[in-house]
């Protein structure tokens, strides 16, 4: 089965954005990059929590391939599996402030997401197969995913989901309106 046009297109600007974002950092952010210990302690205990839960998911794969039903036994099952673990560490590190770090500006970074999110959105469809209806689908028992940049663009609106959230939490917390 060969690879589209798309496909390529996808990975070259995968590389390109990821290379530009990590020469960025290192030039400007080199030593600004400033945790507090609170957030390093959130960060990793969120990592902790998104490891094991990893692990599980894992196991649970295991035991489900073991008991005749190979759901997630294949790459596009891990990834999808990895991806959630990747989200519920995101998540954590949200709702705990330790997602940003002291010298982030908030629209700036949420401005990021969204392009990144946008693109691998329109990476996502032009690299998915016009006869595949569904973006998640079951082919012969097993979990496909038509496009991996499409699931990319969803954990990017689920975080920017969760920092909404958080956001609006923020700022119910900081009303005086209670008094």
């Amino acid at each position: 089965m060969g690879r589209s046009n798309a496909y390529y297109w996808g990975f070259g600007f995968g590389l390109v954005i990821s290379a530009v974002i990590i020469i960025y950092a290192m030039i400007k952010y080199n030593s600004k990059v400033r945790y507090d210990e609170r957030q390093m302690i959130a960060r990793g205990w969120a990592y902790k929590i998104g490891f094991f839960f990893m692990m599980i998911e894992f196991c649970v794969a295991g035991f489900m391939d073991v008991f005749g039903n190979p759901l997630f036994m294949n790459a596009d099952g891990m990834i999808l599996l990895m991806f959630i673990a990747l989200l519920v560490f995101v998540i954590i590190c949200v709702f705990n402030d330790a997602y940003m770090t002291l010298t982030d500006k908030p629209k700036k970074s949420v401005l990021s997401l969204v392009c990144i999110g946008f693109g691998n959105f329109l990476i996502g469809l032009g690299n998915n197969n016009p006869n595949i209806k569904h973006f998640i689908s079951i082919v012969d028992g097993k979990i496909r995913i038509s496009s991996i940049n499409l699931l990319c663009s969803l954990v990017i609106v689920l975080t920017l989901i969760a920092y909404g959230i958080k956001s609006l939490l923020g700022s119910r917390r900081d009303d005086p309106e209670e008094e």
